[in-house]
């Protein structure tokens, strides 16, 4: 039975993916995601064994009898944004991709095809860092601001502990092959699936073998302007989320209760949400930091007959 993973990265459409393409499948497939699913499973509780490495007894006929769809940005995003006591500590993708294919294993999964969607390192690295910093790199001393946080990943990148290891994209592609050897990769580009819906939506029609309806949206408000996103604000959810995570793991509300829940507990505001810019000078030291491993990267886009986008080749230049 064929299955497809969808990996992320975080910040590169995925919810938008989850909500507008992925249910479209609930009538052909087995459809995995934090947004939507159709086979009675905790969302939360799955992540959680897959992360530990061995999710033991999660075949599940609902998901064997069709082919199935599994994605989660999460996987990725908790190996580049853990934090615990006040530093950088990272959960391993490694173990955690270790885990998704014994869960393929358990649910008969046959052939497996996997895409990873990615997005220019100074646009990544903005948008994850105000996605994150309210909840977690506020906690982390020498992450409290962005030019902070981007020398920390700049000068950290070597091993997969260090917070600028995955954004080589070329890390993250090297893992999931020593992982999954005999799968196809799919590469795909965050640019690509904001300015050409079409030929994405035509990507996961020729993937999937479903006719979808493109739907155009965003699911993100973050972004103020093309140098300026919001923080979450710090909340009485900021708090409870702490102590959910700390406490109760596992525990997953209903996605319906959970909007209903953070909308009340959003109210309680401590601190309005901080808008987090990015000038020049920031974007032209991560474009140039990561220009060498985005060569590497598109000699690997090449072998399935793509073409890395120019802007990831492209020095930043002060005016």
């Amino acid at each position: 039975m064929k299955s497809i993973l969808h990996l992320g990265y975080p910040k590169t459409g995925t919810t938008f993916l989850q909500r507008k393409l992925f249910p479209q499948l609930s009538q052909t497939h087995a459809v995995i995601t934090p947004e939507f699913e159709n086979c009675g499973v905790n969302i939360k509780g799955l992540k959680q064994k897959i992360q530990n490495g061995a999710p033991h007894a999660t075949g599940s006929p609902a998901i064997r009898e069709r082919p199935f769809l599994f994605s989660m940005e999460g996987l990725l995003f908790d190996a580049i944004r853990g934090e615990k006591d006040g530093k950088f500590a990272p959960r391993s993708f490694m173990q955690a991709l270790a885990g998704l294919k014994a869960f393929c294993a358990a649910n008969e999964a046959r052939h497996v095809e996997i895409v990873l969607y990615i997005r220019r390192q100074d646009e990544l690295i903005h948008s994850l860092f105000a996605e994150s910093k309210t909840f977690y790199f506020n906690q982390i001393p020498q992450m409290q601001s962005l030019p902070e946080y981007v020398d920390t990943v700049l000068q950290s990148d070597q091993t997969p502990e260090e917070p600028g290891y995955y954004y080589h994209f070329t890390n993250t592609v090297k893992d999931v092959r020593r992982v999954f050897p005999d799968s196809t990769m799919h590469i795909r580009f965050y640019e690509a699936l904001s300015d050409d819906l079409a030929s994405e939506v035509e990507f996961w029609s020729g993937l999937t073998g479903a006719t979808f309806q493109a739907i155009e949206g965003r699911e993100n408000s973050r972004r103020v302007d093309e140098h300026s996103k919001s923080t979450d604000p710090e909340s009485l959810r900021t708090h409870a989320v702490r102590l959910k995570n700390r406490y109760l793991p596992g525990m997953k509300l209903p996605n319906r209760a959970s909007q209903i829940v953070r909308g009340v507990l959003n109210k309680v505001q401590f601190r309005t949400p901080e808008i987090i810019k990015i000038d020049q000078e920031l974007r032209c030291r991560i474009r140039d930091h990561f220009i060498a491993s985005n060569l590497a990267l598109a000699a690997e886009v090449e072998t399935n007959g793509q073409a890395l986008p120019e802007c990831y080749l492209q020095a930043q230049t002060l005016v």
